[in-house]
């Protein structure tokens, strides 16, 4: 819990993903999904394109703090 207070850079991701998933749901409730389909649809992907690039940066980070803490 005190990380998620104390850090949420860490959760921001999966937080995102989840308000685009609940926006989603709520149109879709509303009967309005249709009407924005193409749309949500080009947010999603480009989001699901960056999530890919900002977690193959976060194992680069972290390979790279494993060997700096090797050669220590």
């Amino acid at each position: 819990m005190f990380d998620t207070v104390f850090n949420p850079k860490e959760r921001w991701k999966s937080l995102s993903r989840a308000t685009d998933l609940l926006y989603v749901t709520a149109l879709k409730k509303a009967g309005k999904y249709q009407e924005f389909e193409d749309q949500l649809k080009i947010i999603l992907s480009t989001e699901d394109q960056k999530m890919l690039e900002l977690i193959g940066l976060d194992e680069i980070i972290k390979k790279a703090q494993k060997a700096g803490k090797k050669k220590e």
